[in-house]
């Protein structure tokens, strides 16, 4: 936690103030440090704070809010474990504002798919059931751009073609993260991202050999082209069937892979 060093007045504009706004009764009593991160959160992004920026010192965050040091520190480190801030160590450290993705969505809720003994195959079959939505919907409102940036996803795994499996999966899963980019809804692409990467975490090592990758950019090559055309229906049974395939491919290849259940993840 930044030492008391941290709450000299800092150089360039004033940051906004931050005040304890009350929240909504949900029914009982909010835990005083909940309710300090939500008002965090709300600050940040009102205010349109850029990853990479800090926020105010920790003496002029207890004032403006008027909460105690543990209660904000327990606040930060809350917003810390979700991915929202980190904590920076030292005279000049604090709290920094940091880039949130996917990732961070897919990591915390490995902690609820491993209790509720969720498996990897159960993983794929949501992104199965997303990434043909998604198809749809890039394909009836972003036709054009989809296409566009569609075809230049499958250019670049072509131009690896001969990589390195890794390497190789990392430009196939170009293209995915591209259809859900595309379709317009916010929800579907965070959950589709976090679930491409609890697969990709632990999934490290597997093969794709010279027909398995033909195979993966005859797909591709068939749902761009339905994008680029406008139709919906299509991109979705196209996507749908190219996830199914590589299911298929995934459970012949790599028996018991599936059917583990996703381990919690930090």
């Amino acid at each position: 936690m930044p030492s008391d060093g941290q709450d000299d007045d800092l150089d360039g504009p004033a940051a906004p103030p931050l005040t304890l706004a009350p929240l909504p009764d949900a029914g009982r009593r909010s835990k005083l440090s909940a309710r300090v991160a939500s008002q965090l959160v709300g600050y940040i992004v009102s205010n349109g704070i850029a990853p990479g920026s800090a926020l105010p010192p920790e003496r002029q965050m207890v004032a403006q809010l008027g909460v105690s040091r543990g209660t904000l520190r327990e606040a930060l480190r809350m917003l810390e474990v979700h991915g929202l801030i980190s904590l920076k160590p030292g005279p000049a450290g604090g709290p920094i504002v940091q880039r949130m993705a996917g990732r961070q969505l897919g990591l915390a809720s490995t902690l609820h798919f491993h209790v509720a003994g969720a498996t990897f195959r159960e993983i794929w079959e949501a992104r199965v059931i997303m990434e043909a939505v998604m198809a749809r919907l890039a394909a009836e409102r972003n036709a054009d751009e989809a296409s566009q940036r569609l075809l230049a996803a499958v250019a670049r795994a072509q131009e690896v073609d001969g990589s390195a499996d890794e390497t190789w999966v990392a430009a196939v899963s170009d293209f995915h993260t591209t259809i859900s980019a595309l379709s317009g809804n916010r929800v579907l692409d965070l959950w589709a991202v976090s679930f491409a990467e609890i697969w990709k975490i632990h999934t490290r090592g597997l093969t794709f050999p010279g027909e398995g990758r033909r195979r993966v950019s005859d797909a591709h090559h068939e749902i761009v082209r339905a994008v680029r055309d406008g139709d919906g229906e299509l991109a979705y049974r196209l996507m749908e069937q190219h996830n199914r395939e590589m299911l298929a491919y995934v459970d012949e290849r790599f028996p018991g892979l599936l059917d583990a259940v996703v381990p919690f993840t930090m």
